[in-house]
């Protein structure tokens, strides 16, 4: 059956925070409406629930209706002279001395229920923590004769006595047990037990100058490579009422990877969840967290072991493009590894030996700065080194394995394709800097056509190379 709210247009927010459930009906739909209803339901069949919670909470009603027609009542929060508390203030916000954010002719409709039944609506109102003695207000409804009926909302103020710490292990491993993550427990304690639960907001945070950890919040590798999870938005700690203490857990993440040995996080009380009056700092419902033990920080001690590198051997590759050497991690580290490399010609049997950028020798097959690094990224399990060739022909058609894998016979392809590619395709050269990054610079086509004898043709690849040998050496 149909649920109906009613009200100004500047209220319709507000509105929709009604939440409402049928015992023995179907569920209720609620519907914000610029129009202001006439109240038309009979007072004697509403009755509304006493609420109480600590300041900075809200104040929960239940409105219960059991009519067996619809009907519509006003809502509205003041003053109550029934309660021996003093009264609490209200506004349209929690800003200069206001205690609450008030409730004002508030419509709510409500349907016909069949005999037995009723029906159940949740209205809540919003308070703020400061230092004030206990207070109460009164959430009174209105029917359509002009009879009205109330429920009164005490505010709790909270024992300046009543102090809370946070604590919890300061290091702790990583290492998972039995396939199980390891789990932090963060332990709230107050001084007193209170006849309430006290709700401590809290969060996980980075450690001040920390950003060597991550979270499955906040990195794109995800669950691979997070240290731990995060709370979520709306987590709490609670204690429970006539305890003095309460607990929440959270949850490590063993990986395999290199990390910085200790890595450290921290669980605090989180203020921003809770309105708080002037002077007063701490957001718990029903104490206030010493300042200086409103957080705890939390090492979490690596396992794992720093990586090895190995290199695999490189595909045969055309004259003048790259060799590609696979470089495997045996783990990943969250740094990147730089690897340095040593470059040589060495002849396998039936091959011959590659000869290497030297300065005695410009008949190069490839170009190569000693020392220049090459780095596997963060997190990275592998990656290629890349090596390149020239196009320098000194007669043999394969330098390195001299065959390649099936096939018989050498191949003269890589360097028909070679001497082809030097004819018709423009010429890159690449400089290697002193910084090891290759710097690309592009020359106007050389024509070395099939007129040339064979000792021009090489004459002129030997100039080609003296001149790259000539920008490396600059």
């Amino acid at each position: 059956m149909p649920f109906t709210l009613w009200g100004r247009t500047r209220i319709r927010t507000t509105l929709a925070t009604v939440a409402a459930s049928v015992i023995g009906l179907v569920p209720a739909v609620m519907v914000g409406s610029p129009a202001h209803a006439t109240p038309t339901g009979n007072i004697d069949d509403l009755t509304i629930s006493n609420a109480t919670n600590w300041g900075g909470g809200r104040l929960s009603f239940t409105l219960t209706y059991t009519g067996s027609t619809s009907g519509i009542f006003s809502f509205s929060t003041g003053l109550t002279a029934a309660s021996g508390d003093a009264d609490a203030t209200g506004g349209a916000d929690l800003t200069a001395s206001n205690d609450y954010i008030s409730v004002s002719a508030r419509e709510i409709s409500f349907p016909a229920v069949a005999a037995g039944g009723s029906y159940k609506a949740t209205l809540t109102v919003t308070t703020r923590k400061d230092a004030d003695a206990t207070e109460a207000l009164a959430l009174t409804a209105t029917d359509a004769g002009g009879l009205t009926k109330s429920g009164t909302g005490t505010i709790l103020a909270t024992d300046s006595n009543n102090l809370i710490t946070l604590s919890g292990a300061t290091t702790v491993d990583e290492t998972a047990t039995g396939g199980v993550q390891k789990t932090v427990t963060i332990t709230a304690k107050q001084t007193f037990p209170q006849t309430r639960d006290v709700i401590v907001p809290v969060k996980t945070a980075a450690v001040t100058g920390s950003t060597d950890f991550k979270t499955d919040m906040a990195t794109p590798e995800g669950e691979a490579n997070r240290d731990y999870t995060a709370l979520p938005a709306d987590a709490v700690i609670t204690i429970p009422a006539n305890s003095t203490t309460g607990t929440t857990t959270v949850t490590l993440w063993d990986d395999n990877a290199d990390e910085t040995d200790v890595q450290n996080f921290s669980v605090n009380e989180d203020t921003a969840r809770i309105t708080l009056a002037g002077g007063v700092t701490s957001a718990a419902l029903g104490g206030n967290v010493i300042s200086g033990q409103d957080k705890v920080k939390i090492g979490i001690r690596d396992d794992d072991k720093l990586p090895e590198v190995s290199i695999a051997n490189a595909e045969p590759a055309v004259e003048g493009t790259y060799l590609s050497f696979p470089l495997t991690l045996t783990n990943p580290s969250e740094k990147g590894v730089g690897v340095e490399v040593a470059v040589a010609g060495e002849a396998i049997a039936g091959t011959t030996a590659a000869k290497v950028l030297s300065s005695s020798d410009t008949k190069e097959d490839i170009l190569w700065t000693a020392g220049a690094p090459t780095t596997i990224p963060s997190y990275a399990p592998s990656s290629n080194l890349m090596v390149l060739t020239t196009t320098y022909d000194d007669g043999p058609d394969f330098e390195g394995p001299r065959r390649r894998p099936g096939h018989d016979q050498p191949s003269e392809q890589p360097d028909r394709i070679a001497r082809q590619g030097l004819r018709e395709r423009d010429h890159h050269r690449r400089r290697i800097g002193q910084d090891g990054l290759l710097r690309h610079r592009h020359r106007p086509r050389r024509q070395y056509g099939s007129h040339l004898g064979r000792g021009q043709h090489r004459s002129g690849r030997e100039e080609d190379l003296r001149q790259v040998r000539h920008e490396l050496a600059g």
